[in-house]
């Protein structure tokens, strides 16, 4: 399974019923011919244990910019977490 960093549109309802959109950079997986399956519930950040894999991590998901942004409803968000892998919970796409 392979994986990267996408930017994923989550629609909603303000309280006062106006619809919204946020933009996020999630980490989405992909089976075996390259569709996306799922991806991760919360929105990723840059990490690393050093400067230098912080900055590799940040120029990875500036790569997502350079992709289609995908629907966050998409991967089945409204059934709420299908699949855990290596502790990260997952959105499988229904």
């Amino acid at each position: 399974m392979s994986w990267n960093y996408r930017v994923l549109r989550r629609k909603y309802k303000s309280n006062t019923g106006e619809d919204l959109e946020v933009y996020n950079i999630h980490e989405v997986y992909y089976d075996d011919n390259d569709n996306p399956t799922s991806s991760t519930v919360e929105p990723m950040y840059p990490q690393g244990e050093t400067r230098d894999e912080l900055i590799a991590d940040i120029d990875h998901m500036r790569r997502a910019y350079l992709m289609p942004v995908l629907d966050y409803e998409s991967f089945g968000v409204e059934k709420g977490p299908e699949i855990v892998k290596n502790n990260k919970h997952l959105y499988k796409r229904s």
